[in-house]
């Protein structure tokens, strides 16, 4: 039997050291802060048709291949995007430590609605990151911290103000 040493087994501080390594190991920890209230709609008091002129091209002002663009369901996806873990935690959130991830990759999801008086523009992004520490080999899902979609949403609001009113662009 190990001797007490102030009511404690002696070396329990040598195993604290490993053991707290394992446990953020092994259920994780991130240095980001989490996003709370993603803002991903915005209403528009602009036609339906400026609206989806003006996301389009604000999506394609950020470089990102379109994979789907259907104006009259109001849809436009883009290709997953590959990028850097780096460049992925700038636009999203993941639970776990970046050392753990390899790689990235978003898609982004616009969706315009023509509502009684307004438009509605919704605005998704979906953030993957790579993880292969340990063999894990998967895709982890992220959430977004709202920058692509305030980027878009900002984009998207100073086309209409320059639009003259009523015009389809």
């Amino acid at each position: 039997m190990p001797r007490c040493h102030r009511g404690r087994a002696r070396g329990t501080r040598l195993l604290a050291g490993p053991a707290l390594a394992a446990l953020l190991i092994a259920g994780g920890c991130s240095l980001q802060p989490r996003p709370s209230g993603v803002q991903s709609v915005q209403l528009f008091p602009y036609p339906a048709d400026e609206v989806w002129k003006a996301a389009e091209e604000a999506v394609l002002e950020l470089g990102v291949p379109v994979a789907t663009r259907d104006r009259e369901r109001g849809l436009l996806e883009t290709e997953p995007v590959r990028t850097s873990v780096s460049r992925l935690l700038e636009v999203a959130y993941f639970p776990l430590v970046q050392i753990f991830y390899s790689g990235g990759m978003y898609r982004i999801r616009v969706s315009v609605e023509r509502l009684e008086t307004n438009t509605r523009l919704e605005v998704r992004l979906h953030p993957e990151a790579y993880n292969s520490l340990f063999g894990a080999n998967r895709w982890d899902t992220g959430e977004s911290n709202g920058a692509i979609e305030q980027r878009i949403f900002g984009s998207v609001e100073r086309k209409l103000r320059r639009a003259p009113a009523g015009s389809a662009r």
